[in-house]
């Protein structure tokens, strides 16, 4: 019988998971593999199997199955989870299927073990798939608010439309107790926030999350990251950063001038500066693959600056630009959203800058040419969202 086998280690740590394309030649083909343990292993295994065919029948030999035909439809997944009692021995699988009399040529398989990163997305994807209820997997994307204290008090901050929830509910660290709870979550989550409304570096719970995550970026596909403001950056700060997991720093600066600048985060433009070439310069010493951005909140007041703004990027040692617009809607366009700054009076609905959609459209066109040319990454979502 026409087909192939293979002999599969399974890595330590946990990855997305592995997809093999079986083909073969003749009225059936068939595929046979071994998986074996590489390290202390859990005794369970998850395999996934999809199909580009229609009509695809195949059978499935592992061990505690029936080995019964089954029949899949094109894009549908067939997922199994077997046990083997003693890790230390090669869990074998073996499969064989047909279209009609022809060799199936797009079958895939997909592998993991119970308690890797990649089996969790497997075996949440299965559990959406058959609208489970109860969940034995854990979420692949946390946003954690470590922190609702921030040190700066910019004028398009939410905090001045719910000042006063804020100041009586609000403004708190994230408890470290909430720290310890989430680390079971940690290791199988894909994408990590570590903040939402404060200033990150302020928490205690933020450089107690860091240690969770590890010592040094092991898997280039986890995507952890954080935004700060800067301002209490130091060398400290830095080192413990660059001994940590994150993947991506992003900084608001929001101005390339120390009156706007100020005007806006009511901070010291020079300082937040030398902080974030400190980072970048460290960076560079100790090979951190440690992503650096800058981003920006785009109003009225910068609007014209912002085409200065990846010339500031790059000088700062940084790697890319991150924008977005100040929120619309009634409950950021109140009439008391009113805040007085040196050097004027923020009203958040005349910063909106879809009143000035010309004015927007041609900075922006031009921040966003000046970052290519200087290769800097554009991280948009949709940069069509950016335009009026």
């Amino acid at each position: 019988m026409p087909g192939w086998t293979e002999n599969i280690q399974l890595p330590t740590e946990g990855l997305l998971p592995q997809h093999h394309p079986l083909m073969g030649e003749g009225a059936l083909a068939s595929a046979q593999f071994e998986f074996v343990p590489n390290g202390p292993r859990s005794n369970v295994l998850v395999l996934s199997i999809y199909t580009t065919q229609d009509n695809l029948t195949l059978t499935l030999q592992y061990p505690g199955g029936s080995g019964e035909p089954i029949s899949l439809q094109r894009g549908q997944r067939y997922y199994r989870f077997a046990t083997n009692p003693d890790p230390a021995i090669p869990l074998q699988f073996s499969v064989a299927g047909h279209v009609g009399n022809t060799p199936f040529p797009g079958l895939f398989i997909a592998f993991a073990d119970w308690m890797t990163t990649s089996l969790n997305g497997v075996i949440g994807q299965w559990e959406f798939d058959s609208k489970q209820t109860v969940l034995a997997s854990l979420p692949q994307a946390l946003t954690i608010e470590t922190t609702s204290i921030c040190n700066l008090s910019c004028p398009m901050c939410n905090t001045h439309a719910f000042k006063d929830v804020v100041k009586t509910t609000r403004a708190k660290h994230l408890p470290q107790d909430i720290v310890a709870k989430l680390s079971e979550a940690l290791p199988h989550a894909i994408e990590i926030q570590l903040h939402a409304g404060g200033e990150p570096m302020t928490s205690p719970a933020f450089w107690s999350l860091l240690d969770h995550l590890g010592p040094s970026i092991s898997d280039s596909r986890r995507a952890i990251s954080v935004n700060s403001n800067g301002t209490i950056l130091d060398a400290k700060r830095v080192a413990r950063i660059l001994a940590s997991n994150l993947s991506l720093v992003s900084f608001s600066m929001d101005a390339v001038t120390p009156e706007t600048y100020r005007k806006i985060r009511g901070a010291d433009f020079e300082q937040t500066c030398n902080n974030i070439r400190m980072l970048t310069q460290r960076r560079t010493e100790t090979g951190s693959p440690l992503k650096v951005y800058i981003n920006a909140t785009l109003m009225r007041w910068n609007i014209e600056e912002i085409p200065l703004l990846p010339d500031l990027i790059k000088a700062l040692g940084c790697d890319g630009i991150e924008m977005w617009h100040l929120n619309a809607g009634t409950a950021y366009t109140a009439t008391d959203w009113v805040v007085n700054r040196e050097g004027g009076t923020f009203v958040y609905a005349d910063q909106i800058l879809s009143k000035y959609p010309e004015l927007s459209n041609r900075c922006i066109s031009a921040a966003l040419e000046r970052a290519r040319e200087l290769n800097l990454d554009v991280s948009v979502n949709d940069i069509r969202q950016l335009f009026f």
